[in-house]
């Protein structure tokens, strides 16, 4: 009998952030004041990267500035959840490195 995996899929999306939205006080004693916003060509921008299943539910997300490239997040993603007896689909921009990342790991079968 062959062993069911499960099927996740992997991700990114940029949101564009309003004109007003970065305007978070520097100064403000005893908040968190990173805000995970990126100038992009398309002007200023957050990026949703996210791990799906079969029935499109999140297993795992992360949120970035704009102009950071897919390939580093998507390994951190990875990372966080159990890879075994799993497919993962991904595009080019993540691919490259989940087989750096699985050779190293002795995990690429």
């Amino acid at each position: 009998m062959q062993k069911k995996s499960a099927t996740l899929s992997i991700d990114s999306t940029s949101c564009k952030v309003h004109q007003d939205g970065t305007g978070a006080r520097k100064d403000a004693k005893g908040y968190e004041t990173k805000q995970d916003i990126g100038i992009s060509r398309g002007g200023r921008n957050t990026k949703i990267h996210a791990i799906v299943n079969e029935s499109v539910c999140v297993v795992s997300f992360l949120l970035t500035p704009g102009n950071i490239h897919d390939s580093k997040p998507s390994i951190e993603l990875a990372l966080q959840i159990d890879l075994k007896d799993v497919i993962m689909l991904a595009d080019k921009a993540s691919t490259h490195n989940f087989f750096e990342m699985f050779y190293k790991i002795g995990e690429l079968y």
